[in-house]
């Protein structure tokens, strides 16, 4: 069984479906433990019922079918260790921060290779206009001008003696919201993105090198590394990389062009691009990883994030045992890791070993049995296209009818 959004947010239904025929067997007008309880009661015989960790199918799987084994999702659980892990790190933002600037120093930059020659014609002179016309805030710094004042307001209302009810009431916003912000050490700073992968990557350094010399023509460019280097992708994609790169021409050089007499202002701006930012969720995707199996750069923050608090060290070691334990299913090992993740002295992960031990029958079963809720999540993948195939317009016994057939 799993759920799915009548409408997102906010209204749900369940989806059942047949593990052994890997067919769909039925739709639930709600997720609610009584009305799967019902269901299960008008159908007798279900041996084993496959479910996330919500405690309403936990729950109505127990009232419904006393007798059938309960299995909690392998993925859900793995889940829950990376949301685990994301608490554990969003009050250590200053340790976050400081991992990220140790990269650079661990491993600097790659040197450009010297600059061949271009041929054709000279950079364009520069032009007469100052730096100072381009626009000083853009819409990112904006909205992070926004999350710091409402950071600096929680902060503040939460010195006068406000409760985290009052606050989350008095400015509209969550009560999870407000607890995890208050609980981080300082400003959480939104992850900068990592770059993707692209035709340019093999090509960057002779880019790098052309335009330190002062070169800033992209054609140009684009004609050099086709020629030299047998670049084969667009032109336009070298002169977008040139103008988010102009911050490596020359000091002189780094002046907008004229004014046009006609058509949109070209603005080009010339700003190096901010420094790498590492979120408290982006950090717990690298922590739940193998060490071996991260990048040089992540394996360097994630180190230095070990070696910064013995609690994280210790957290990890006890996350990679539980994650090499769910993957082997290895149930034998299941009271034993209890046991050091209960007497381990943190928190968040003490929190994370009691709701186990209150799942202890699902989970177990997840750790020693084959079955998984793959199959239904599949399902619901096929429900979401006929849904909107229907525009949102079909109600439930014309969905339930398209989906069973």
């Amino acid at each position: 069984m799993d759920d799915f959004a009548f409408r997102k947010g906010h209204v749900y239904g369940t989806i059942l479906v047949d593990i052994e025929r890997h067919q769909a067997i039925d739709l639930l007008p709600e997720r609610t433990a009584s009305v799967l309880a019902d269901w299960l009661a008008e159908h007798p015989g279900v041996e084993i019922i496959t479910r996330d960790r919500a405690t309403e199918y936990a729950e109505g799987a127990r009232r419904g079918a006393p007798t059938a084994v309960q299995v909690a999702d392998r993925f859900h659980i793995l889940q829950n260790v990376r949301e685990m892990v994301q608490r554990l790190l969003e009050p250590q933002q200053a340790a976050l921060q400081a991992a990220a600037r140790v990269v650079l120093e661990v491993i600097p930059p790659t040197p450009s290779p010297a600059a061949p020659d271009i041929v054709p014609n000279p950079p364009l002179p520069p032009a007469t206009i100052s730096h100072a016309s381009l626009p000083t805030q853009s819409r990112s710094s904006a909205r992070r001008d926004r999350r710091l004042a409402q950071y600096t307001t929680i902060c503040d209302l939460r010195h006068q003696g406000e409760s985290i009810h009052a606050i989350a009431d008095k400015l509209g916003i969550a009560r999870q919201t407000v607890r995890r912000l208050l609980s981080a050490d300082r400003f959480p700073e939104r992850a900068t993105r990592r770059p993707r992968p692209s035709k340019l990557d093999a090509h960057v350094p002779c880019l790098e090198a052309q335009v330190r010399a002062g070169e800033m023509n992209g054609t140009r460019l684009w004609r050099l590394i086709r020629d030299t280097e047998g670049y084969s992708g667009s032109r336009a994609l070298v002169s977008r990389w040139v103008t988010q790169h102009r911050y490596l021409l020359p000091a002189q050089m780094q002046v907008l062009p004229p004014p046009r007499s006609r058509g949109r202002q070209a603005v080009w701006p010339i700003v190096a691009p901010p420094p790498r930012v590492l979120s408290a969720r982006q950090a717990a995707w690298l922590f739940i990883r193998r060490l071996d199996d991260l990048e040089a750069d992540d394996r360097v923050v994630v180190e230095h994030l070990l070696k910064a608090s013995p609690s994280l060290a210790a957290a990890h070691e006890l996350v990679q045992s539980f994650i090499q334990m769910v993957r082997a299913r290895g149930a034998a090992m299941f009271d034993g890791w209890l046991a050091q993740a209960a007497s381990s002295g943190i928190g968040e992960v003490e929190r994370f070993a009691s709701a186990l031990v209150r799942d202890y029958d699902a989970v177990f079963a997840a750790l020693s049995l084959p079955y998984s809720n793959g199959p239904v999540e599949g399902h619901v993948n096929r429900l979401k296209f006929i849904k909107r195939m229907g525009y949102g317009r079909a109600k439930l016994d014309v969905l339930r009818q398209r989906v069973l057939a």
